[in-house]
């Protein structure tokens, strides 16, 4: 039952509560997945606000998610995200979570989730990538070396431990050896920076394409046999590449389609690419209602524009958790006045 009292949880709160987790974010991608393929959602397009002073030269804008998950979650909410400058000394991307009781209508809780996005993205890719890819997989290539990239090169090992080499790109080869030094583990030894997009992603079994390009940096001709790739940055793949995939999941069609930013968008846009060519979404997957793998030999593509209800599903598994251990700020709701029986 609602309190009337906002949480408050810093990223020091979400830690706390389990935000790290990797195992039981996954869990919350499944949980929020096979809501969504049950229609237990309420998914409006994301809202993406240009930068507001075109003459200071900033290349600053925001997005707005706003979602609901039914099922047993029952909760609704927004992240706000903004976009800076990626060389400017605050992080490239931080962002802000509002959650919302639904069965009081009253806002529950306010989260950092900057450190979030990452492993958020991350953990969508890892279930995908266990629905998709061929288990056996030993070569990951990761082309993008910002946050999100560098998510994927932290914690996609864990999830194939068969990894024997990970492969890491950016067009500035500095950010890429940056990256590989940077991240820990017992897998560090098998981290190698390249200096161009053909290294890493020729004969990868996994290949994760996290970047902002707006030309493609990936062709068919490098892309294996079996291989399962994951974009989830732009347009960072050749149309040619997508017409040799012989299955194409992606996390929701509409929300692809109003982005407008990844390969297949771009391609529908320009008549060349069709919904009838889809295999179906990730919760269809995860729900049984389409075949994952059914061969070594075939090619998967998995597009993952990145989708609200997950936001929502990890938010409230942390807000439960800050509420059973007393985690967390609690601010007072002016919405509940003296006498208000509400």
């Amino acid at each position: 039952m609602h309190d009337g009292q906002i949480v408050y949880l810093s990223e020091d709160d979400v830690r706390r509560c389990g935000g790290g987790d990797f195992a039981a974010v996954q869990g919350d991608v499944r949980h929020a997945f096979a809501l969504h393929a049950q229609g237990e959602h309420v998914l409006p397009a994301k809202v993406q606000l240009a930068q507001a002073d075109r003459n200071n030269g900033s290349r600053t804008h925001y997005i707005v998610m706003p979602a609901f998950l039914g099922g047993d979650v029952q909760m609704a909410g927004m992240k706000w995200v903004r976009v800076g400058k990626p060389e400017s000394a605050s992080p490239a991307i931080t962002s802000l979570m509002l959650l919302a009781d639904h069965s009081s209508g009253e806002p529950a809780a306010i989260i950092d989730a900057t450190w979030l996005n990452g492993i958020r993205t991350a953990a969508v890719t890892a279930v995908a990538a266990l629905e998709l890819a061929n288990p056996e997989s030993t070569v990951l290539a990761i082309v993008g070396s910002g946050a999100q990239g560098k998510a994927h090169l932290r914690y996609l090992p864990a999830v194939f431990p068969r990894l024997r080499e990970i492969r890491i790109y950016s067009r500035r080869y500095e950010n890429a050896r940056y990256a590989a030094e940077e991240i820990g583990g017992g897998f560090r030894d098998r981290i190698v920076a390249v200096r161009h997009a053909e290294e890493a992603v020729r004969d990868a079994d996994i290949v994760v394409s996290a970047t902002t390009a707006s030309e493609p940096v990936i062709r068919e001709e490098w892309l294996k046999e079996g291989v399962f790739y994951a974009q989830i940055g732009s347009h960072e793949c050749t149309f040619e590449a997508v017409a040799a995939f012989d299955k194409i999941v992606v996390d929701d069609w509409q929300q692809q389609l109003h982005r407008g930013v990844q390969t297949l968008a771009v391609m529908a846009r320009l008549g060349k690419w069709s919904e009838r060519d889809l295999h179906g979404t990730l919760g269809e997957r995860l729900t049984g209602r389409i075949p994952g793998r059914e061969s070594e030999h075939e090619k998967i593509m998995f597009g993952g524009i990145g989708l609200g209800i997950v936001d929502i599903a990890i938010a409230a598994r942390l807000y439960q958790t800050a509420l059973k251990e007393r985690i967390g700020l609690r601010l007072p709701f002016s919405g509940h006045t003296e006498g208000d029986s509400g």
